[in-house]
């Protein structure tokens, strides 16, 4: 048997799967951005540092001459004196090495660098992690990743006249983007999860509403079938229902006096059948006229009247609360009379010692929610809260269609049956009528 399809599950794994994919390459791009941005702010923060004790020397334009060789060696100590310096190279504009930590560089010209060729440009050039390999540098420092930075050094004109070639230890730099990736890395965590719990909450809200939708889909194509069915039924009955009252009705005027008990027996029945036959055709039709706005306390008043009398004979009390008689409700108000009658019925016939019905009224939400309480043995724990159905009955006699063509009758003008229990005992149904509409 085919599994049904989890709807639930199916948008947790693949929201799961997606904002996974999604935050990691936002979250490793992000990362790296901000970090870029530092190094190339820290870049120029040092750029600025070491321009600015060229010009408070005024040596810019004789730093990288012979004759600069003091100014120079100055410059070389306060670039030494910066936090977390490791190595440097110091280059003409004619990329010779003028001053470098490694004394056997000084007067070699190094192999082709586009950064150097920045730098010389004007540019500022850092980077993060540099891989500095088997350089004399990388030999010297004992690290194998550091902030490399490119910074040109340039004159009171503005041109470049050298450039350093800077290496600082990342120890503390590194320390500080592995603090901003784990913010990153933790929102982009968070978010997910209030992304993922949102979604989840709107496919469970959209799983019981496609379960409610397809399970009135159902019900309705039930009710269909059997509206059919019932209407083919009652058509087939009435006739021979007719022809037997008929032929008893001939019978016991032949024979007066001799089979009157027989033929009361008879017409009782035929009654019950064609009471039966009647619930098949109110299942089965449609219609009843237009909903408008009646008041409810007239609905009730007259409801009771038409049952008064027998519940009275067996020995049961009708209680109403009082209703406001501004109270309206959008509904076909004979419609709302069968209902109210059938319920009534099974209410006094859920209590042949006798006992007392109430009725009670409130709003509830853009509805009015009447409910009929009895003090019977109340309805099966398997039918409370569900939709009535056909054909199902705990009497011994009869169809087991009052409730649910009660049910069905209310859901043409939008309204519709609740059962329930009372708290004390007996049965609760209420019936759920649209609130009267303005205008």
């Amino acid at each position: 048997m085919q599994r049904p399809f989890n709807l639930r599950l199916w948008v947790v794994t693949v929201t799961l799967g997606t904002l996974l994919l999604v935050h990691a390459a936002l979250g490793f791009v992000l990362t790296r951005y901000i970090g870029q941005q530092i190094i190339s702010r820290e870049g120029e923060e040092t750029h600025e540092f070491l321009n600015s004790i060229v010009r408070a020397e005024g040596t810019a334009d004789i730093l990288m001459t012979p004759a600069g060789e003091a100014a120079l060696t100055s410059f070389s100590h306060h670039l030494m004196s910066t936090p977390g310096f490791l190595l440097a190279n110091i280059y003409g504009s004619d990329r010779v090495i003028r001053w470098s930590t490694d004394p056997s560089l000084i007067g070699t010209i190094p192999e082709e660098a586009d950064d150097l060729d920045e730098a010389l440009a004007g540019k500022v050039s850092t980077s993060l992690n540099a891989e500095i390999g088997d350089s004399s540098a990388a030999k010297q420092s004992g690290e194998e990743r550091v902030i490399e930075a490119y910074l040109p050094i340039e004159n009171a004109s503005g041109d470049v006249v050298g450039v350093v070639e800077y290496y600082r230890d990342a120890t503390t730099l590194r320390v500080m983007l592995d603090h901003v990736a784990e913010i990153v890395w933790l929102g982009a965590l968070a978010s997910s999860l209030v992304i993922l719990i949102a979604l989840y909450g709107a496919a469970a809200r959209a799983t019981r509403r496609i379960a409610d939708q397809t399970a009135e889909l159902q019900r309705l194509s039930v009710m269909a079938s059997l509206g059919q069915m019932a209407a083919a039924v009652t058509h087939s009955l009435r006739n021979p229902l007719a022809s037997i009252r008929s032929s008893v009705d001939l019978l016991q005027m032949s024979h007066p006096g001799l089979v009157d008990e027989a033929v009361a027996d008879v017409n009782s029945e035929v009654d019950r059948i064609d009471r039966q036959v009647q619930d098949l055709l109110q299942f089965a039709g449609s219609g009843g006229g237009q909903a408008a706005n009646v008041p409810l306390s007239g609905l009730v008043q007259t409801a009771v009247q038409r049952i008064v009398a027998r519940a009275e004979r067996d020995g049961v009390r009708i209680r109403t609360e009082e209703i406001a008689p501004d109270l309206n409700v959008h509904a076909t108000g004979p419609l709302v009379l069968q209902v109210m009658e059938n319920i009534l019925t099974n209410a006094i016939e859920a209590m042949p010692d006798g006992g007392e019905i109430s009725i009670s009224s409130w709003l509830e939400r853009g509805y009015v929610r009447l409910t009929i309480r009895d003090q019977g043995p109340g309805i099966p724990k398997s039918l409370v809260g569900k939709s009535p159905t056909p054909f199902q009955t705990t009497k011994l006699r009869g169809l087991g269609l009052g409730l649910s063509i009660s049910d069905q009758l209310l859901s043409r003008f939008g309204g519709r049956l609740e059962l329930s229990n009372a708290e004390d005992g007996g049965a609760a149904v209420s019936l759920i009528l649209p609130n009267a509409r303005r205008g």
